[in-house]
């Protein structure tokens, strides 16, 4: 019994591992590409906000992830326009440091609104559990308050495609 607890234990500890590595590859790929926009936060939200946190949506997704969904985590408030944390599910993004070979959630990626506007095409009425949303978010926000941080621009179905292709360079 004790060795069953023990290679339990092991196995769940490489697990953590692999998240935390995963998280760690999806918030530096974001961190090397995208652009940076040198604002402050403040502390008032619009009252009239079009997305909400815990929101999720439908959006334009590459071809072959039809079903993969994002999940609106985090909205911070700066002073030229509001950033959106989203986790995005259901996608396939090729990441030689998962198990398998590609990994299916990317737990953290900043966009903007006008990405949201371009990208969304239908409200989910369903929640998740956001796996490894605020470690991301909260590496992110460091690298940003420091300026070294920005904000993706492009579409999400861009992002992943972005993501992808930094995790992978060099292999």
């Amino acid at each position: 019994m004790l060795c069953v607890k023990k290679y339990e234990q092991s196995a769940m500890n490489r697990m953590m591992s692999n998240t935390r590595l995963l998280i760690r590859l999806a918030v530096l790929a974001s961190l090397a590409i995208i652009s940076c926009s040198p604002t402050k936060e403040t502390e008032t939200m619009p009252t009239n906000a079009k997305y909400a946190e815990g929101q999720v949506w439908k959006y334009r997704t590459r071809p072959g992830e039809e079903g993969s969904l994002l999940v609106i985590g985090k909205i911070t408030e700066t002073v030229s326009e509001p950033t959106y944390g989203i986790y995005i599910t259901g996608v396939r993004v090729k990441n030689p440091y998962a198990a398998s070979g590609y990994q299916e959630v990317l737990p953290h990626a900043p966009v903007t609104g006008a990405v949201l506007d371009t990208s969304v095409t239908e409200r989910v009425d369903t929640t998740f559990a956001l796996n490894g949303f605020d470690d991301g978010y909260r590496e992110w926000k460091a690298a940003y308050d420091a300026d070294k941080g920005g904000v993706f621009t492009i579409p999400v179905s861009e992002v992943v495609e972005t993501i992808e292709q930094v995790v992978n360079q060099n292999r």
